[in-house]
């Protein structure tokens, strides 16, 4: 029978996918500190490195990057130390999708093939199929339409072949953005109707939330802009009422990017102020960025070209040089303003 402080750390873990799904962010802290303590007082190093992964994807997934470095940074070095292939590559997992978030694709590209290495190692494909996921997202921000559909493909394969429903639902989310990305909003609009039973039948608010929000972007490329808004609302309000950081600030940005596209200014300058305010308090810079990016252009329309232009250099100056299709987008709202403003 394992020790007491073995089963501590152990049950901890079980329940992660159980407290993300149904937002228990309080839970998931307070099993996994105790867990923490019990498993250093026993020098169970083991453990520890499981308790720093778990609370480092915690705060990752709080939006709290500076924690998240730190604890799974930690981690993954405790897990490498103590042979421990497949836990270090849950951690590689996580920091890269960390690094991708803040903007490092380079790093989170690293990461996320040393980790793929190694869960094909050990056979865990659920996780593998998550990490192609995120190669996909990179190949996403730069532009290569075709690679990043064929990791996606592969991925949702996997786990309809696994049985994950989870899973399916944030791979169709990702195929989803990725047919917005390519101006397909019938074919986005799709994939977020498939993927919104799944969630709603595992309880998943968080979830519900982010395809609310794409469904409602597909619904606006498509000029049906009530039906828009009611989707982007309803994920606004979602992620309120689980304390959602990014969900709210990208729902605020989906609402205010569709104001700004009907005209509509002065109903999106506090959605966008809202998102610019969320992303930069998470320290997301590429994120903060597209909706600066938007902000610009309801300064523009409202006949502000200065603030228009202070704005998109802004946005500039945020952006990583990865992030090649945005740069160039913002570069062209540049050029084609006054050169006297």
């Amino acid at each position: 029978m394992p020790a007491p402080r073995d089963l501590a750390w152990d049950l901890a873990m079980s329940c992660v996918t159980l407290f993300e799904a149904h937002s228990l962010f309080d839970d998931w802290r307070a099993t996994h500190e105790k867990a923490l303590a019990a498993a250093r007082r026993a020098g169970d190093s083991r453990g520890e490195a499981a308790m720093r992964y778990g609370l480092g994807s915690l705060a990752l997934y709080r939006q709290d990057y500076a924690s998240a470095a730190e604890l799974l940074g930690g981690a993954c070095d405790l897990f490498g130390t103590l042979g421990e292939e497949h836990g270090r590559a849950l951690a590689l997992r996580n920091l890269a999708l960390l690094h991708r978030t803040t903007g490092r694709l380079d790093l989170a590209y690293a990461h996320y093939e040393e980790a793929r290495a190694l869960l094909v190692r050990h056979g865990d494909r659920a996780v593998e199929a998550h990490v192609l996921i995120g190669l996909a997202q990179i190949h996403l921000d730069q532009g290569q339409f075709p690679l990043a559909e064929e990791l996606l493909a592969e991925s949702l394969r996997t786990f309809r072949e696994i049985g994950n429903r989870r899973g399916r639902a944030q791979v169709l989310f990702r195929i989803g953005e990725a047919c917005l990305r390519q101006k397909k909003a019938e074919d986005a609009q799709h994939a977020f109707e498939d993927a919104l039973p799944l969630v709603r039948r595992l309880g998943d608010l968080v979830g519900e939330a982010y395809l609310l929000r794409g469904l409602g972007q597909a619904q606006s490329a498509q000029g049906l802009h009530d039906e828009a808004e009611l989707s982007m609302t309803a994920a606004l309000r979602l992620a309120q009422r689980v304390g959602e950081q990014f969900a709210e600030a990208s729902a605020s940005l989906g609402l205010g990017s569709l104001y700004e596209s009907t005209g509509e200014l002065a109903k999106a300058e506090p959605q966008l102020t809202r998102a610019i305010e969320l992303f930069a308090a998470m320290g997301n810079a590429p994120w903060q960025a597209r909706a600066i990016n938007v902000l610009a252009l309801t300064r523009q329309k409202q006949g502000d070209l200065a603030a228009a232009r202070e704005l998109w250099e802004q946005a500039l100056a945020q952006l990583p040089g990865s992030n090649l299709l945005e740069r160039e987008e913002i570069t062209a709202h540049l050029t084609v303003l006054p050169p006297s403003v």
